[in-house]
């Protein structure tokens, strides 16, 4: 997110579109986790994701999906220069991903 987005907004809009998300294989829902890292023009936010054994590559890729969408449609802002990246996969079925 731009970092003259409002935290809390940016937060919120996260976790609505993560409330939205569905995927036969999540164990849990998705939810945002907090600010990952910083830099001069953007704050990530880190997501958690919880799915089956060896589904984290078909979650990653639908929730990619989704985040793409929610930005088309004007529920999340579009990230300055750049998109979603995932940041660690865990090997126990959850996927950290951060959200631009």
């Amino acid at each position: 997110f731009a970092l003259t987005s409002p935290l809390g907004e940016a937060i919120h809009a996260l976790q609505t579109t993560l409330d939205n998300f569905e995927h036969d294989e999540l164990l849990a829902r998705p939810t945002v986790l907090g600010v990952h890292s910083l830099t001069d023009d953007r704050y990530e936010l880190r997501i958690s994701v919880r799915c089956s054994p060896g589904e984290q590559s078909a979650v990653r890729r639908s929730l990619r999906a989704a985040l793409v969408n929610a930005v088309q449609r004007g529920e999340l802002p579009a990230p300055p220069g750049g998109g979603p990246s995932v940041v660690v996969v865990n090997g126990n079925g959850s996927a950290d991903m951060s959200a631009e």
